[in-house]
């Protein structure tokens, strides 16, 4: 091959190539809004004690793998050629429900009971590089759990907490949300996300009560008459999202 016509390829492989790259940003504008749904496995994690055993006994952490789902809303902002990718997001996470009972005897008729639900509420940061239709990204945030926690003391099979010892409490936390993912624009206005999420929140307390009523310790000993909660969840989401 002549040396016209090799710098005749290159000039015609590098043109090709500038095309390529320019129809590539044009076909995946990450700027802008988007919303999307998601579906997730999740390791939902809740600690309970007392100081005094009286309701937990030493109970280990209650960790069950759930079913979730949710949705997002958010806005990126490209502000270097379409590579690097900055955002804000609401992520609304609902269904995290788990109920465990550790039986003191075989007929599962006493012991204590776990009942929890939760649902968490995430204002996220994602900062991003994305290369074509393909973005690597890493998010975190505050995140809101409305969480429902109850903890009873069973007597011959009875859960009514105004006949049995019950710990229970309605509240909302705030902790602290991270992870990242990887988002695919697979057709013009969608993409596909897979997205690992770790959601952080701290200790409340709900009084041990005897009968629904009567504390079981005295009010002078407010806090060795509590129950603690403590929950965490890890995520597992696969996400479809529509771009505006």
């Amino acid at each position: 091959m002549s040396l016209t016509k090799l710098k005749a390829s290159i000039v015609g492989i590098a043109a090709i190539l500038a095309v390529t790259e320019a129809g590539a940003q044009e076909a995946v504008p990450w700027e802008g809004s988007y919303g999307g749904v998601y579906l997730s496995g999740s390791l939902f994690n809740v600690e309970a004690s007392d100081f005094t055993d009286t309701i937990t006994n030493d109970a280990p952490p209650i960790s069950s793998i759930v079913p979730a789902g949710g949705l997002k809303i958010g806005y990126n902002f490209a502000p270097r050629h379409e590579d690097l990718v900055l955002g804000i997001e609401l992520d609304v996470n609902a269904g995290l429900q788990s109920s465990q009972l550790i039986a003191s005897n075989p007929s599962g008729t006493d012991g204590v009971k776990f009942d929890n639900e939760i649902t968490l509420t995430s204002l996220l940061a994602r900062a991003g590089i994305a290369s074509g239709d393909l973005l690597m990204y890493a998010s975190g945030g505050p995140v809101m759990g409305s969480g429902k926690y109850i903890i009873r003391d069973l007597n011959e099979g009875s859960e009514d907490c105004s006949t049995i010892i019950c710990a229970e409490t309605t509240e909302d936390m705030f902790g602290l949300a991270f992870g990242g993912g990887l988002e695919w624009a697979f057709k013009e206005n969608v993409t596909a996300r897979f997205e690992l999420m770790h959601y952080a929140l701290p200790s409340i307390a709900a009084p041990i009560l005897n009968s629904g009523t009567e504390p079981v310790c005295s009010n002078e000993n407010s806090a060795e008459c509590s129950a603690y909660f403590k929950s965490s969840s890890t995520q597992m989401k696969f996400v479809i999202s529509y771009r505006f």
